[in-house]
């Protein structure tokens, strides 16, 4: 049967004193926030464009990321990403160190470069050279994007390695990841693992160099935005994120059905032309539902693999990492550090951010694996970590195969299952490419302005109701400072 907190807390080794605390705070059980899968948004990403274009940013609150911390050797150490992080770090060594900073200010002049060839404006996409144009473009814009939250940036009047940047992008499509990062970058095995599993955030060993060189600018693009950090957390968990869009929504007219899960999906002449719904609570009672478009998720139609996302959510009594004041980080554990066949994630968050109460930290800790071990490694690096777990709850779910059927369907969009991933920004990328499948000629959440007015019209009148409630509200208080003093 299930066991209650108070129970479990009575089956820890907890001397009185702290058992008292712990029984203290979980009095205040309302104050929990649990993420599912906890995400962090890159600090100028796709994620953060989308809530400003839409307005649902009006809905939210954030809080920066304080630290990427690595796992190694040593221990926990601090994921160098800013020039002042380099040159003060302890992980790597004095010539790690310099061919770093060449290797993060060519990743930035990688990333300028492919933003000249999305502007027509600055590349001319009619010139059959695009590459070596954009190369040129590159460096009369050193001190263009150089900006306050961009400590990387390469210096007014540097000159690129026009050669560098032809070398990375020959070899995109032409060796993995790890091996450009050897070979041309001529990175240590050490670095080569901190910029693939801590920079790119990628679980897995196996990453091309095109899509590592993707996420890498990603990260580093978002660095000092807010914070030292290239990520935002949400307040109240990533579980805002999906209200307030669903807020926004019905705001501007989008109709919900809930408790009822799709059961069947109409295909006619190779094209879709309905769903059915199931109700629970009528097995016949199923509902039809007429439409030329279907978004669905991949765990609804495709096969699944033999691969797990392992979760485990613990309340610790505390800190989790002693020695930092704020407890809002990130721990990257490289795989193989402890029989993890893949990167581990740590997330750890506090009251800061409002999912926890005051004397608790949160810790969210996932890892990717084909056996239930990946269960108990989670749990061991629990222990390295020294943390005062009080109680914990741990999961799995299958992640589906890329290929599946009705792949080919007209109208069938399917997303892919959401693996390993510490951000949203990929959920939030292909989200507007299905979008732009179904209203090629529409902008991706952005508001209409007819669509702005006649929301401002249908809320025009609550502005008054707000500003008469709270013109009683003074009232009151004043007539409450006048009895007070006369008494």
């Amino acid at each position: 049967g299930s066991v209650s907190w108070e129970e479990h807390l009575l089956t820890l080794n907890i001397i009185p004193s702290r058992l008292r605390k712990a029984q203290q705070v979980l009095q205040q059980k309302r104050s929990f926030a649990f993420d599912m899968t906890p995400s962090l948004l890159y600090a100028s990403g796709p994620a953060v464009k989308a809530l400003l274009t839409s307005g649902v940013a009006d809905y939210m609150e954030f809080k920066a990321l304080e630290g990427l911390l690595w796992f190694g050797n040593d221990g926990l150490s601090r994921v160098p990403c800013s020039k002042g992080d380099v040159f003060g770090t302890s992980l790597l060594s004095p010539l790690e160190k310099r061919r770093f900073m060449k290797f993060l200010q060519l990743t930035l002049d990688y990333a300028t470069a492919q933003q000249q060839r999305e502007h027509a404006d600055i590349v001319d996409t009619s010139n059959d050279d695009n590459t070596t144009h954009s190369l040129v473009e590159v460096q009369s814009l050193n001190e263009h994007h150089l900006n306050q939250g961009r400590s990387l940036a390469r210096p007014q009047n540097k000159a690129i390695a026009t050669s560098d940047l032809q070398i990375l992008n020959d070899s995109l499509d032409k060796m993995p990841f790890a091996e450009y990062l050897a070979v041309n970058a001529k990175l240590s095995a050490n670095l080569i693992k901190i910029v693939q599993y801590a920079l790119a955030l990628e679980p897995r060993p196996n990453l091309s160099t095109r899509q590592g060189m993707s996420q890498l600018c990603q990260h580093v693009q978002s660095l000092g935005r807010f914070g030292t950090t290239a990520f935002i957390v949400p307040i109240y968990g990533s579980g805002e994120l999906s209200q307030s869009f669903c807020r926004s929504a019905a705001v501007h007219g989008a109709t919900y059905l809930l408790r009822r899960s799709p059961k069947r999906v109409i295909v006619q002449n190779n094209k879709v032309s309905g769903i059915q719904l199931s109700n629970p609570e009528d097995d016949n009672g199923d509902k039809l539902i007429p439409c030329d478009s279907i978004i669905l998720d991949s765990h609804a139609i495709a096969p699944l693999s033999s691969e797990r996302v392992y979760r485990r959510i613990s309340v610790v009594l505390g800190k989790v990492l002693d020695d930092q004041h704020e407890q809002r980080h990130v721990v990257i554990v490289p795989p193989g550090k402890m029989s993890n066949t893949c990167a581990i994630h740590g997330l750890v968050l506090d009251e800061a951010v409002g999912v926890a109460p005051s004397g608790c930290t949160i810790l969210h800790l996932t890892t990717t694996g084909n056996a239930e071990e990946a269960d108990s490694v989670l749990e061991e690096f629990v222990k390295e970590l020294k943390a005062d777990e009080i109680f914990h709850v741990s999961f799995s779910y299958p992640l589906s195969v890329e290929k599946y059927s009705m792949e080919n369907v007209e109208g069938l969009h399917v997303f892919s299952s959401l693996g390993q991933s510490l951000t949203l920004d990929n959920q939030v990328e292909e989200a507007r490419c299905v979008f732009h499948s179904i209203c090629p000629d529409i902008e991706f959440l952005t508001m209409s302005q007819k669509m702005d007015e006649i929301v401002k019209e249908r809320f025009a009148g609550r502005e008054v109701e707000d500003d008469e409630e709270r013109m009683v509200l003074e009232s009151a208080m004043k007539m409450m400072d006048i009895t007070h003093d006369s008494t």
